[in-house]
């Protein structure tokens, strides 16, 4: 009798062990998806999708979904493309993805990168400050924003090359340092026996309507000194494509 009940008790562990087998088995099956990169680089107020991921659904086909919304990104629940429009945020946007289907999930973190660099603007600035809303007075000047962080500068209706200089952001707030007079050919040269001129600006993004830069203009001079004057106004509106000269 007590081989039996030993018996018996063996059996029960063993297909107990054979039941959380399964069900762990179960939870590690996943969803594998793939898509051709993890951090995409876009240009700023570009509109554009990605290719679909390679993905194995462990059975049952399922569904794509964002798990938090991301302003200017959608997804296609059937493939999984994602698409970003003009209201994509400038910088760093972190996008999860969610498969799913009636048995288990997986996400996948990706970033897609929107940059000033391949952007190109077109400009004014003008003495004084006013407490109205600044209005858009002759735009003499385009802006060509490179990706090795130098700019070119261009007078409008001319064609060689006014200026060049370099351009930076952080947290929206761009800033410009150029030189119109300055005779080295190397944007990252700061002239130290002339004055160049320093834009500094809040970049608003206005979706389909475009987007904006406007802040102070400053001259730094270094006769006799280092002096950084402030100016006035300027303000820039994107263009995103050479102007017509």
């Amino acid at each position: 009798m007590e081989k039996i009940k030993n018996l018996v008790v063996k059996i029960a562990l063993v297909l107990t062990f054979l039941v959380l087998a399964a069900c762990s088995n179960d939870e590690e099956s996943k969803i594998e998806v793939a898509y051709d990169f993890q951090v995409l680089e876009i240009v700023f107020q570009s509109v554009g999708e990605s290719l679909p991921p390679m993905v194995a659904w462990d059975g049952e086909v399922g569904t794509f979904a964002l798990k938090e919304p991301v302003t200017g990104v959608s997804i296609a629940t059937d493939t999984g493309v994602l698409t970003w429009e003009k209201a994509l945020a400038l910088g760093e946007n972190p996008i999860v993805v969610v498969a799913q289907n009636s048995r288990t999930r997986t996400e996948v973190s990706l970033t897609i990168e929107s940059t000033l660099a391949g952007t190109y603007w077109v400009g004014w600035d003008e003495p004084g400050f006013s407490d109205d809303t600044p209005m858009i007075v002759s735009l003499d000047k385009q802006f060509e924003f490179n990706n090795d962080g130098s700019i070119t500068l261009r007078n409008i209706g001319v064609e060689d090359p006014a200026g060049v200089g370099v351009w930076s952001n952080n947290e929206n707030v761009i800033e410009l340092r150029f030189s119109t007079g300055c005779p080295l050919p190397d944007p990252f040269i700061v002239p130290e026996i002339d004055e160049h001129i320093l834009y500094i600006g809040t970049l608003s993004n206005n979706s389909d309507e475009g987007a904006t830069i406007r802040g102070e203009w400053y001259r730094v001079d270094f006769n006799p000194e280092f002096l950084e004057t402030v100016i006035g106004e300027f303000g820039m509106f994107i263009s995103n494509e050479f102007f017509d000269f």
